[in-house]
């Protein structure tokens, strides 16, 4: 049989099975010859947004200001989202550890002053967010243990949040109440002897969840893996949801920490001297902070905020955050030397400083089209007010502002810590305050 014959054959072959395939199935439900087949149910679970399972990617954000929700892929900006799993699984516990996470970010060291003074892109942030709100507090009092997430919004959009954020912008979303049962408690060290305790709680109050709420307690304590120096830490917070109903949320908040560091390590500058001037290094085979120093932080923080769909068109968003943070701190210095630059000079410093920063937002959103365009327009302003307290110290040489070094400074040779043991500088504090206020409100369109 010539190969032209064999593929006619097959061709027959197929025709026939196809149309026999066909009559079978055609045959209706009364007919003896009839199948029924069983329902098939496919169960898909789409991994967690943030999680594990997609590299702690996010696809969206929760709370930048002026954007509100939204998907990364929807913005026109650059972002960079660190998840809640990213920042549990690494046992993040401050800002600096979470930026470094970030190729666009750059901190300084947090545990000497509390604050992350963060440079983006290159460029030095002037203030935070806090939920999309406002603040100019540097991230001074924030703890992860209250964070769900850290955006951070890189480019000139930071000006939408005020003058100053060249670089981008940074923004703190806190710990929102969840519609199922959350019950975490989470024990571990950070290293050395700094044990702490997490506890965790969430869920609806009641059976329609109208009502949900968030709550966080925490614990840190002992010597850490510096020298001379202990660490404490307590938070405690709350969240609260409240939905009447479809198109209203009421969203509340609280917080307060206490941040307490013994042995502040000692700063060193080399000023104007010039690198081949400056003394022989210290011995830094280890870590040590001075005796006697300390940098202790109470926070308070307090907020609210509404989202209501006023109608098919409108919708409202609004929310407030008060802040206040009050610190003292007595520390030491090497920023100048003696002996022919043979010696560091070290000088004692100190401040007792209360900060309060209060801010918010109102945005208007409205989604119309204009034929086979849609639109989604925002008009609203938001902005921040901070007043600093700092006290006035009179001392034997002359009533000085913070930061002062009066006539207290000397030199070591030995290089010991032991040596810098410090002295109740609060002792020459008059209980005078000295206020700073700063202010900036952004109109948007």
């Amino acid at each position: 049989m010539s190969n032209f014959s064999r593929i006619v054959c097959l061709l027959l072959l197929q025709i026939c099975l196809i149309v026999n395939s066909g009559a079978g199935f055609s045959q209706t439900d009364g007919d003896p010859g009839s199948q029924d087949l069983d329902v098939v149910q496919v169960d898909f679970f789409a991994p967690a947004d943030g999680g594990e399972d997609v590299g702690y990617r996010k696809s969206t954000y929760e709370e930048l200001g002026v954007w509100g929700d939204k998907q990364i892929l929807d913005t026109p900006y650059s972002m960079f989202v660190i998840s809640e799993k990213l920042i549990e699984n690494t046992q993040a516990r401050n800002p600096e550890q979470v930026f470094k996470m970030n190729p666009l970010t750059m901190s300084s060291v947090f545990d000497i002053n509390m604050i992350s003074n963060i440079t983006t892109r290159g460029f030095g942030s002037s203030h935070m967010l806090i939920n999309g709100i406002p603040s100019d507090s540097l991230a001074l009092g924030v703890f992860l243990e209250d964070v769900s997430s850290v955006e951070i919004m890189s480019g000139l959009n930071g000006f939408l949040y005020g003058a100053g954020n060249v670089g981008g912008v940074l923004n703190y979303v806190l710990k929102r109440p969840t519609q199922e049962t959350l019950r975490k408690i989470s024990l571990g060290n950070y290293g050395g002897q700094q044990y702490y305790g997490h506890a965790d709680f969430g869920g609806k109050i009641d059976k329609d969840g109208k009502f949900a709420y968030r709550f966080n307690v925490f614990k840190q304590g002992g010597e850490t893996n510096i020298e001379n120096q202990e660490l404490d830490r307590f938070l405690i917070s709350g969240a609260l949801d409240i939905k009447p109903n479809d198109d209203l949320l009421i969203q509340l908040n609280g917080s307060y920490g206490q941040y307490h560091l013994n042995g502040r390590q000692t700063q060193f500058w080399t000023g104007d001297v010039g690198l081949p001037f400056i003394p022989e290094p210290m011995d830094g085979s280890k870590l040590w902070g001075p005796d006697d120093t300390f940098n202790d932080v109470d926070s308070l923080n307090l907020g609210v905020g509404i989202k209501y769909k006023i109608n098919d068109m409108f919708k409202l968003r609004m929310a407030f955050n008060h802040r206040k943070d009050s610190r003292k701190m007595l520390y030491t210095t090497a920023s100048s030397f003696v002996n022919n630059n043979t010696e560091y000079q070290f000088s004692i410093m100190a401040e007792n400083a209360v900060r309060t920063s209060e801010g918010g937002y109102f945005y208007i959103d409205s989604e119309f089209p204009t034929g086979p365009v849609s639109h989604n327009v925002t008009l609203g302003f938001n902005g921040y007010k901070q007043t600093t307290k700092n006290s006035v110290f009179d001392t034997p040489t002359g009533r000085t502002n913070w930061p002062s070094t009066a006539a207290y400074q000397f030199s070591i040779h030995d290089y010991n810590a032991s040596n810098l043991k410090a002295f109740n500088w609060y002792q020459y504090e008059s209980g005078k305050k000295k206020s700073n206020v700063s202010s900036n409100l952004n109109f948007l369109l």
